[in-house]
Parts: structure tokens; sequence; C-alpha cells
């Protein structure tokens, strides 16, 4: 995907607009605009009365939200304005704007209508239970708001480019990941030759956000920290979370070798500290084979239940830990010894406790065993 084409202007709105807008704030800006265009259809605005209109918009979407609404800023209207010019949702000619009712992005159009029920959609998909079934958001409408956005909004196609053209090469006593974490982003972005839209770890996350909720992007929820010292001299762990590109067509031919692989290599970093030498937790083993094999977390679940019932005799799914207790219990935090360091495997803080098990029918499978 190349973005280079886009026009400069959009550009400069880009880096104008230096606070970020996380996609709940963008359903409900573009609800507001929505609700403006009904109202008005095809009337055009000023400057000042379009900003004012806009702010009374989205007042009342809050208040019929049950929200509070907050005191909106003139700037912040005004970078509001910046975005929905970038996105071709509204044009400014002649001290006039106008909001469109038809998009277009490439070969393909939809109606702003249409453009906030998908987004409506795919943001309710994304919760506490549901935050991991990235496919289920692409089939679901990611796939068209990915689009729409990478044509538009230049910060995000340059994330997307980045994450498919740099494989990440790191790995830890054979563990290998795929993904490449927000500091390596930053400085690919930094050495390109284009213009640098990702300037900070702040802009990384949230552009990654959006991906994460369309399906396009994901993020391995186990990360490995590593140990550094902060200028009082203080021992501190810094978390390297990693993200990757899904690539929408799975492969299943290459997925029980990788599978095996992966599962090889953890037993053995993490059998000493578990005590359990021939289990491993399935959701650390599915967060590095869907990194390195870059697919969705149910495509990994359903290739494992057909791998399994194929071999029942080197497979085995173990309930969950509470059941039985020998096998020790499920963790979001792991730690093997590395050349006298420990080195922590440590899910993001909000998924420690929802990283969902293998669901077969009404049983949940916590822990896998491969035999040789």
């Amino acid at each position: 995907m190349s973005f280079e084409s886009l026009k400069v202007s959009e550009a400069k709105m880009t880096t104008k607009s230096t606070r970020l807008i996380r996609l709940p704030q963008m359903l409900r800006l573009l609800k507001a605009i929505d609700c403006l265009h009904n109202r008005f259809l095809s009337i055009s605005f000023t400057p000042k009365g379009f900003r004012a209109r806009l702010q009374e918009s989205l007042s009342e979407l809050e208040s019929l939200e049950g929200v509070k609404p907050p005191q909106i800023s003139g700037d912040r209207i005004y970078e509001y304005e910046l975005i929905l010019r970038q996105l071709g949702i509204i044009d400014r000619a002649d001290q006039k704007i106008c909001i469109n009712s038809e998009l277009h992005f490439g070969s393909e159009s939809i109606s702003l209508g249409s453009l906030v029920k998908l987004l409506d959609r795919v943001v309710q998909g994304y919760n506490r239970k549901s935050w991991y079934m990235t496919r289920t958001r692409y089939e679901d409408g990611g796939d068209i708001l990915h689009r729409f956005l990478a044509q538009r909004h230049r910060p995000y196609a340059q994330l997307i480019d980045i994450l498919q053209e740099n494989p990440g090469q790191s790995s830890i006593d054979g563990l290998s990941a795929a993904g490449i974490d927000e500091v390596r982003i930053i400085e690919i972005c930094k050495q390109s030759k284009s213009e640098c839209f990702l300037t900070n770890i702040g802009r990384v996350e949230v552009f990654a956000e959006w991906g994460q909720y369309f399906g396009t992007i994901s993020k391995n929820q186990y990360f490995w920290k590593e140990l550094f010292t902060t200028q009082k001299g203080e021992k501190k762990k810094r978390p390297r979370p990693r993200y990757y590109p899904i690539e929408q067509h799975f492969d299943v031919s290459s997925f029980q070798q990788e599978l095996e692989n992966t599962y090889f290599i953890l037993k053995r970093l993490l059998a000493p500290l578990a005590f359990v030498s021939p289990y491993v937790e399935i959701t650390l083993l599915r967060e590095f084979v869907c990194e390195n094999l870059r697919i969705h977390r149910e495509d990994f679940d359903n290739a494992l239940v057909s791998i399994w019932k194929q071999n029942l005799q080197r497979y085995e799914l173990v309930k969950p830990a509470a059941e039985l207790t020998r096998y020790g219990s499920v963790s979001a935090e792991r730690q093997f010894e590395k050349r006298g360091a420990k080195i922590h495997f440590s899910a993001s803080r909000h998924t420690k406790d929802i990283l969902p098990p293998l669901t077969v029918g009404r049983n949940q499978f916590y822990y896998i065993r491969i035999g040789k």
C-alpha cells in the first residue's frame, strides 16, 4: 500500500491536529456529523457556524447517551474539523463547509450513514469479553473501515506499511518474535524518506488500536520485560509489546510445525519454574504462534481443535487448573532464567483476567501437552 499520492495539505492537517482520537471518540464525532447532515441535508455552513453546530450536536448526542457533556474547547472542535476534512467527510471552499453524503476511497464508495453503522458495530464488538475476536470484527465491517482509513488517513496507512514491510527478528533462547515494538516502529518511521507521522509511542498505540478494532493488526498480549537503569540508578522493567499485521488468508499447512516448535521451546523455558514440565498454557502458546504466523486467534483455536481430534494419542488438552491443581494455575505472568537475569512474560494489565482458554463445545481447556 502506498500513500505517497495523498495531498500535502492533508499531511499538514494531520500534523497540526496534535491530539489523538480513539475509535469510540471518532464514532461519536461521526454520529454527530450524520445527525447534522440528516437535519440540514445539503445546506452549507460558514466555518464558524459549522463549529457551533458540531459542538451543539456532540453535546446533544452525549446527553442522549446519558453522558454528562464535557466542555469542548474551540481548539478541539477545530481539530475535529481538520480530521473530518482529511477523511473527506466535509469539504471546505470559499469559506463554506459542506457535508458529503457519499464517501469515495479507491474504487469503492460508502454512504456516511453506512460508515457510521459499520463503525458502531465494530466498536460495540470490542469489549472485555470479545477483544480477541479479530476475525469476527474484520468480517463484520472491519475490512471496509480498514480500507477507508488506509486510503484517507496517512498515519494509519504509514503504520500498516511499516508492519507489513518490516517483520521482527528478535528472539530469546530460540523463542522468536515476528512482531515489532513501538520504539522500533518509530525508528523505522524516522528513517524513511516519507514524512514521519508516528513520532511517539502514544501515536503508535492509538493507530494500532484502530487496527485491533478492525481485525487488521494484533498485539502479542504476552511480552517480555527487559531490565533497564533509570537516571537515578534504579533497576526497572521496560515492557516491550509487539504489534503485527494479520494475514487474512490463513495457510494451515505450516500451522502444526509452528505450533509444535513453539510448544517445545516454551516447555523448555518455563518448566523449571512451573514444575509441570509436560504442560504449557494454551493462552501463552496461542499468542506466540499467532504472532509468528500473523493469524487471527480464532484461526488458531479452530486449527488446534482440528489437529487435536486427528492426534488424540499425542495431543492432550487439560481443563481448568481449579479441577486439576497438580497442573498449577493459569497466570498472566511467567518468568525464566537467562544468563542470571529473570525475564518476564507479562500480559497487558487490562487482559490479565480474561485471556481466553480454548473452548470446545461446553469444555474449556487451559493447558496442552504434546507428545514426541
